[in-house]
């Protein structure tokens, strides 16, 4: 089948990047002619939090054709062009952002394919959602089927939108980092990231949002029983640090939360997940979790608030436990929980969790379900 994809890809940063590569990348091994149209670039800078919207460590996909800029209506129609010159079949788009939406419509519209598919990441933005109801509704009705990664988000989209021709399909499990550094144990991970190997390491990991439930986390840290444990929280801030730090010394957790403010090459990151024993998760509300798929895929089980898609691929107390979201002190039981036990069990569990996580979320499912669609 001939497939048109718009969206971004490295070395653009973010989880929908790299979301979009691997999905284009199992495409190709089922032999489907594949077209891509990346972005140029995605956010004016004074709208873009961060210090890079790119990441050099990553390995850029060939002839990704990276024309878009969603506020260049120019942009729009040489990538419309693109795609109804290799006559696609069908027709998928990314979506995330309300500022997407009209430069997403018009390409979508004009690819010439007769099927058309959104992936959307967000029904609606994790900030300032009332804007997107208009503008993600006239996008997601003019798409031929919608995906969404969680049960809430198709009620969501049927609710709010009206649109039946919705499917969950689960983020699929990113197979990647549990491909790099194998010769390291997790202890010799541990070590390498200067921890002890014997003490229990807690992670999270990702971008530092106020929604990912990080004050919430260090709350929890000030009334966890249990001390003689490693933690870390890695990722680039897009929040202001300062109120992250204020906490951390209005909580006394200088010498027991580790802040590791930058963005995270999949090398780092690998490291980090192949050492963990633990990825925690207090997101206050969410959608899907590339984050929980990375943890899933490399055997690492999760404690994560019980909402969005974490409630879909969570099976409470067996690859991880929940938690009610932007509550502190159930956190910290669980913890607490997890560390004078489980944590040790579990440990023996990770091929397990990892062999089941790849086995029911691949990509390779993902993309015959694009194609049935």
């Amino acid at each position: 089948m001939r497939i048109g994809i718009l969206g971004p890809l490295p070395p653009l940063r973010g989880g929908i990047s790299h979301y979009n590569a691997s999905l284009v990348a199992a495409l190709m091994e089922q032999n489907h002619d594949v077209t891509t149209v990346s972005y140029r670039q995605l956010y004016p800078k004074f709208l873009f939090p961060g210090t890079s919207e790119y990441d050099d460590s990553s390995k850029p996909v060939s002839n990704s054709n990276p024309i878009v800029k969603a506020w260049s209506p120019n942009t729009w129609r040489s990538a419309a062009t693109i795609f109804k010159q290799t006559n696609i079949d069908l027709f998928v788009v990314h979506h995330w952002q309300p500022i997407f939406a009209p430069s997403s419509q018009y390409i979508l519209k004009h690819s010439g394919a007769d099927k058309t598919v959104a992936i959307a990441h967000n029904v609606l933005p994790h900030e300032k959602k009332l804007i997107g109801i208009p503008l993600n509704r006239r996008l997601y009705k003019s798409a031929g089927r919608v995906f969404v990664g969680a049960t809430s988000e198709r009620e969501k989209i049927e609710n709010l939108f009206d649109i039946k021709a919705s499917e969950v399909v689960p983020h699929p499990a990113y197979d990647r980092f549990a491909k790099i550094h194998p010769e390291l144990s997790q202890s010799e991970a541990k070590v390498k990231l200067g921890l002890d190997s014997s003490k229990p390491y807690l992670l999270h990991m990702g971008l530092i949002r106020s929604y990912k439930g990080v004050k919430t986390l260090l709350e929890a840290i000030s009334l966890m029983q249990y001390r003689d444990v490693n933690i870390e929280v890695a990722g680039e801030f897009y929040d202001d640090p300062e109120e992250y730090f204020t906490l951390i010394r209005k909580y006394k957790l200088e010498n027991l939360v580790k802040i590791t403010n930058q963005y995270l090459s999949d090398a780092d990151a690998a490291l980090r997940l192949r050492a963990a024993d633990v990825m925690i998760l207090p997101y206050h509300h969410a959608t899907q979790s590339g984050m929980a798929m990375s943890a899933l895929a490399c055997g690492v089980p999760v404690i994560a608030s019980a909402v969005g898609a974490l409630i879909d691929v969570i099976d409470d107390g067996v690859n991880g436990y929940f938690v009610q979201p932007e509550a502190a002190s159930e956190l910290a039981e669980k913890i607490d929980s997890f560390i004078n036990y489980p944590w040790q069990e579990l440990a023996k569990r990770r091929f397990a969790i990892q062999e089941q996580t790849l086995r029911d979320y691949s990509w390779q499912a993902l993309a015959e379900r694009l194609i049935a669609s």
